[in-house]
């Protein structure tokens, strides 16, 4: 931001100096930091920026899309809420009538898959019923459960048998 004088020149002269000629420059805005760096691909977290030439902001964007309720708190910290989006690392740039903020690793926003949320399991004599509500979001195939034969835990994340589900709920898996 600077702030430089208007002046007109004509064959006659230049005009004088004087404080009603002030014209304030906003520079290009510039991110240094997001926080928190994460959230779900649901969208709506709030999240805080700080950097620099926040002044008119017109938009704050996670990759290419918009984000809401962008309350500008000074000229160096702004907090806005999260888009939905896919999965993944996208810039958060600043656009003011300045320009739009340069991408750097510092604006860096990660969207990650909602929580499996609404587990419960109800044994029966021969099978155990697990249901659960998936989240939604378009990166989200289905819900994947390994077990192991008969009473004994799978020993690793990765042993056992796969079960899937890509409805909004889960139905029963029997041994």
């Amino acid at each position: 931001v600077a702030t430089v004088d208007v002046r007109i020149t004509t064959v006659a002269g230049t005009s004088p100096i004087t404080t009603s000629d002030h014209f304030v420059y906003a520079g290009t805005p510039a991110v240094t930091s997001v926080s928190p760096s994460s959230g779900t691909s649901a969208g709506g977290s709030s999240v805080t920026v700080k950097g620099t030439g926040f002044t008119a902001v017109e938009a704050v964007t996670f990759g290419s899309v918009t984000g809401t309720a962008v309350k500008v708190t000074s000229a160096k910290q702004l907090t806005v809420t999260t888009p939905g989006h896919a999965v993944g690392t996208v810039d958060v740039q600043v656009a003011t009538p300045g320009g739009t903020s340069v991408r750097v690793t510092a604006d860096h926003y990660s969207f990650t898959l909602p929580p499996v949320t609404g587990v419960t399991a109800k044994p029966g004599a021969t099978s155990v019923l697990l249901s659960w509500i998936n989240p939604k979001g378009a990166a989200v195939a289905g819900v994947m459960i390994r077990r192991a034969a008969g009473k004994i835990p799978p020993s690793s994340r990765t042993q056992g048998t796969l079960v899937t589900s890509t409805g909004p709920t889960a139905a029963s898996y029997t041994d």
